[in-house]
């Protein structure tokens, strides 16, 4: 099969199961399933791990989070152990295509297809794409995130301030040209910088709300946080 071909049918294979992937909400399945209830319908009224843990309690809320994470990480693993085929090995730009791949997941967590396009808010597909990718960005991540939910109680805020660090953080390694943190040498560090401005920037866009009931101190604290 021509490589341009090959690569063509790759590409949108990789992008198309993914956003499928992305489209099974995990936080509506185990709501209806095991619940009975459409988490869209209750709290914060998002699809969101969140929301989940509100309404259903910390345990539901915590495996959805961790299965949403593990949704971004097998398709950044998959697609990188996808490349390494020795029939795919021409297979053009891998880390673009993991870059697709991811967005694509992302866009199907945030705008599902098997639920009328109401997902969630892409924190825990970003946090499992930084988790499979670089694990400095998971450490300090995480620790900005905690630190920042102690200080102002918000998940909202602490979840948009980690993004931004992420955003900038992976373009500060790109202009330096180091690789720091990266289990894989191999990573494109442009590829990796712009996937991460997208997705923080998805993430900012779905938190609009939130932001709007920030400023007028409307939005809602956490409890369980002293």
């Amino acid at each position: 099969m021509p490589t341009l071909l090959l690569t063509i049918i790759v590409y949108l294979l990789a992008i198309v199961l993914s956003y499928l992937l992305g489209s099974i909400s995990t936080s509506i399945i185990v709501s209806k399933h095991f619940y009975h209830k459409d988490i869209r319908e209750f709290g914060s009224k998002n699809a969101g791990g969140t929301n989940v843990g509100r309404v259903l309690g910390k345990k539901a809320g915590i495996v959805v989070i961790l299965i949403d994470m593990a949704k971004a990480a097998f398709v950044y693993w998959g697609v990188y152990l996808l490349v390494k085929i020795p029939a795919l090995n021409d297979v053009f730009a891998p880390d673009l295509l993991i870059s697709l791949a991811i967005t694509a997941l992302l866009i199907g967590h945030c705008y599902p297809l098997f639920f009328n396009f109401r997902g969630g808010k892409a924190v825990s597909t970003l946090a499992g794409f930084t988790i499979a990718s670089n694990w400095i960005f998971t450490i300090t991540g995480l620790l900005i995130f905690l630190g920042v939910l102690k200080w102002k109680k918000y998940v909202s805020l602490s979840s948009i301030v980690t993004g931004l660090f992420l955003m900038i953080a992976s373009w500060i390694l790109f202009f330096i040209k180091s690789p720091f943190g990266f289990y894989l040498s191999s990573t494109n560090l442009l590829f990796y910088a712009l996937s991460m401005t997208a997705y923080a920037l998805i993430l900012i866009y779905r938190h609009r709300e939130n932001i709007k009931r920030l400023f007028k101190k409307g939005e809602r604290k956490i409890t369980w946080m002293k």
